[in-house]
C-alpha cells in the first residue's frame, strides 16, 4: 500500500469502527444492561481480551483484505468498553470533579498510549531486529498487544465491587470531594 492509501485506509477506518465499537459499548450499556453494570463490564472486559487475537491477525496476516478486515474487528473491540467505562466514571465522582477526573485520565491514557508504549515497541523491535529483521517491528507491536489481557482483566475485575462503589458514591456529599479552590 502507499503512504496515501495506508492514511486514508487508517483514518477511515479508526474514524468508523471506532465510532461503531464506541456505539455498541453505549448500546450495550443504555439498552441491554442499563441497570447491571457488573454485565456492562463483561461486555467490555471481553472485548478488551478479544483484541490481542483480533490484532494478532492484523500483523500476521500476510494478505492485504484480509488483515484490513481483522484490524476494522480489532478497532471495534478496542472501543466498545469506551462508552460504559467512561459512564461509569462520570457516576463515581462527584459534578464539580467530572471534567478535571476525565482530563487527567487522558492525560495519563496518552502519556502511556502515545510516550511510553512506542519507545517500549521500539525497544522490542531493536532487540528483535537481530534475529527477524525488517519484520521485528510487526513482533514487537503484537508483543505489546498482550497488555490487551491485563486491562480486559481489570476491567472483568470492577466487576466485584461496582454496585458498591456506585451506591458509597451516591451516598457521599459534595463536601466530601471538595478540592481548593485556590490556583
Amino acid at each position: 500500500m502507499s503512504i496515501e492509501e495506508v492514511g486514508m485506509g487508517l483514518g477511515n477506518i479508526f474514524g468508523i469502527c471506532g465510532s461503531i465499537g464506541i456505539g455498541l459499548g453505549g448500546y450495550a450499556g443504555a439498552r441491554l444492561y442499563p441497570n447491571d453494570p457488573r454485565r456492562q463490564f463483561l461486555i467490555s472486559g471481553i472485548s478488551m481480551v478479544l483484541v490481542v487475537p483480533l490484532f494478532a491477525l492484523f500483523v500476521l496476516l500476510p494478505q492485504k483484505l484480509p488483515a484490513l478486515v481483522a484490524l476494522m474487528l480489532y478497532v471495534i473491540a478496542l472501543t466498545v468498553f469506551s462508552a460504559p467505562t467512561w459512564a461509569l466514571m462520570q457516576r463515581l465522582v462527584p459534578e464539580n470533579l467530572r471534567a478535571r477526573t476525565f482530563a487527567v485520565i487522558m492525560l495519563a491514557a496518552n502519556l502511556v498510549g502515545m510516550g511510553i508504549g512506542p519507545l517500549i515497541v521500539g525497544m522490542i523491535s531493536d532487540t528483535l531486529r537481530p534475529r527477524f529483521g525488517d519484520e521485528s517491528l510487526r513482533y514487537a507491536m503484537f508483543a505489546m498487544s498482550f497488555v490487551a489481557i491485563c486491562v480486559g482483566y481489570h476491567l472483568l475485575s470492577v466487576r466485584r465491587t461496582v454496585i458498591e462503589d456506585l451506591e458509597e458514591a451516591a451516598q457521599s456529599t459534595p463536601r466530601e470531594f471538595s478540592t481548593p479552590q485556590t490556583f
